[in-house]
């Protein structure tokens, strides 16, 4: 299992980069059994820079970083992991693990959690637990409550 974690952690990683947030980094894996069944990152439509973040610096300077991530064009890794499962069955029963990268320094987000509309998509696609990653490679793993 922990050849398999580093594995994972280390496509997740490379996945999270292609990712067109400006401001954080995220892959997400839909696994069952040992098997990558689909991975995703953060993106818009034409993986093309967020809009959103191009305003960051305003965000910061203003600290009102939650009013724009309302307006965030962007599918979240694990919305678009799940959307690249080619057999819907394999989602039930399945796990999802998560990677996040601070752009800034390179950090790992050791307490990532997916949103609440992220959630209620896992939740509804029978994913049974959720797994973050953390920066020694390990996992914090969270059931799905119903």
């Amino acid at each position: 299992m922990i050849q398999f974690h580093q594995d994972l952690f280390s496509s997740l990683y490379r996945e999270a980069l292609k990712g067109s947030c400006l401001f954080r980094k995220y892959a997400a894996a839909i696994v069952k059994n040992g098997t990558v069944y689909g991975i995703g990152h953060a993106q818009t439509a034409n993986d093309t820079p967020c809009v959103v973040c191009n305003r960051m610096d305003k965000i910061l300077k203003y600290g009102k970083i939650s009013e724009f991530f309302e307006d965030c064009p962007v599918v979240h890794a694990e919305v678009s992991a799940i959307l690249n499962v080619n057999d819907r069955t394999n989602l039930k029963g399945s796990d999802l693990y998560l990677l996040g990268i601070a752009v800034k320094d390179g950090s790992i987000y050791e307490e990532a959690f997916p949103c609440p509309n992220c959630y209620h998509v896992i939740q509804y696609s029978g994913i049974q637990s959720i797994n973050i990653f953390q920066s020694d490679m390990t996992v914090l793993r969270t059931e799905v409550s119903l």
